[in-house]
């Protein structure tokens, strides 16, 4: 026997004997279920190929226990083609999980600085505060990912954009610091 039910505000459940399938919410609410497991070990792992047609009956934005979507696992693993599939198929850019961490957060965190630029052209926030009331620059600096601390500060002052060549051209830690101190906090 099969049915559906609402078990909450905008989420739908079919269910089928003892197993339980969520087939759409509007809140991206956890789902626990066996396909959700493999499609993001698909991305935890780099299956592009598994990961497309897992993806064919699935929300591109559906969140795991921990609130992490599949773009949060690709940027955490450095997956860039999965995280440009991901972002290609629709993928928000904005989600947080339980820690406040967007996919660039992630990505910060473990200096994945390519797939970093890749989010950051597609349109992730730069100034997100994680629940610890930290951006991606502050996980990237924290963990000595320099050039990605260099990337993000490219990306966070138009101003210096204008006046420097390329995010290479801030080639030392002391000119960062320089840059910050010229620039308040408000203009960041």
């Amino acid at each position: 026997i099969t049915y559906t039910k609402r078990i909450k505000k905008g989420s739908s459940v079919t269910k089928k004997g003892s197993g339980t399938i969520v087939l759409a919410t509007s809140e991206h609410t956890p789902a626990q279920s066996k396909p959700e497991s493999l499609i993001y070990m698909a991305a935890r792992k780099g299956d592009l190929l598994l990961l497309e047609e897992l993806l064919k009956d699935s929300d591109i934005n559906t969140v795991n226990s921990s609130k992490e979507t599949l773009l949060h696992v690709a940027a955490e693993n450095g997956h860039l083609s999965i995280a440009e599939l991901l972002i290609q198929k629709g993928a928000r850019l904005d989600l947080q999980n339980d820690a406040g961490h967007t996919a660039l957060h992630r990505a910060a965190s473990r200096g994945h600085t390519e797939l970093m630029k890749t989010l950051v052209k597609a349109g992730a926030p730069i100034h997100t505060l994680d629940l610890k009331g930290k951006t991606p620059i502050h996980l990237a600096a924290e963990n000595r990912h320099l050039k990605s601390v260099k990337l993000l500060f490219w990306y966070m002052v138009p101003s210096i954009r204008a006046s420097l060549s390329g995010p290479e051209a801030v080639k030392q830690p002391q000119t960062i610091t320089l840059l910050l101190l010229k620039f308040s906090s408000s203009q960041l």
